[in-house]
C-alpha cells in the first residue's frame, strides 16, 4: 500500500508517516515545496537510521498520486491544497484529519464551518472521491516517537 499526506511536512503529517512507514507502509511526504518535503522525508529516515523507513518526498502532486491520500494541512488550507489535485483524486479514498480550532487565549475552541466539518468542506471541493475523517485525536508528539507505543483512540 502506498499513502501520500498533503501537506504531511508539519508535524502531524511527519508523525503520521513515521507510524505508517513503520508498519510498513510506502509513504510520500507532500508539500507544496518539493526541496521541503525531500528534506523532511531525508530527516525521518535519518532520525530512525535502524528502521528501514520507506519514505519519500514529494509536491503534493506527487503524493496525490499514492492509493490513499491524506490531507494533512492546516483546516484553514485543505480545500486550497486539494482543489488543484481534484482529477488526480477523483475516485480515491481521501483522508481529512484537520479538525477546524482556534486559539483563544489559552484554550482551542471549535469552529462550526458552513458545511459542519472539513471533511464536508473538502467532500463538496471534490465530489468524486471519497472522503472520510479520522486521525484528530492523535498527538503529533507522540506519532512521531517510533520508540513508545501509541496509546490513543483514532476516530474515523
Amino acid at each position: 500500500m502506498h499513502v501520500g499526506i498533503l501537506g504531511g511536512t508539519g508535524p502531524a503529517g511527519r508523525g503520521l508517516g513515521c507510524r505508517m512507514a513503520a508498519a510498513g507502509i510506502e509513504v510520500t511526504i507532500g508539500s507544496r515545496d518539493l526541496a521541503r518535503a525531500e528534506a523532511v522525508a531525508a530527516e525521518l529516515v535519518g532520525s530512525w537510521p535502524e528502521r528501514s523507513l520507506p519514505i519519500r518526498g514529494s509536491d503534493n502532486a506527487g503524493a496525490a498520486a499514492a492509493d490513499i491520500v491524506i490531507v494533512g494541512t492546516p483546516w484553514d488550507s485543505a480545500v486550497k491544497t486539494v482543489q488543484p489535485l481534484r482529477d488526480q483524486l477523483a475516485d480515491k479514498v481521501v483522508i481529512s484529519m484537520a479538525s477546524a480550532l482556534v486559539r483563544v487565549g489559552q484554550q482551542l475552541q471549535a469552529i462550526t464551518l458552513g458545511r459542519g466539518s472539513v471533511a464536508a468542506t473538502v467532500q463538496a471541493a471534490l465530489p468524486a472521491s471519497r472522503i472520510t475523517a479520522a486521525f484528530h485525536h492523535l498527538p503529533a508528539e507522540d506519532l512521531s516517537n517510533l520508540d513508545e507505543g501509541l496509546f490513543a483512540d483514532v476516530l474515523v
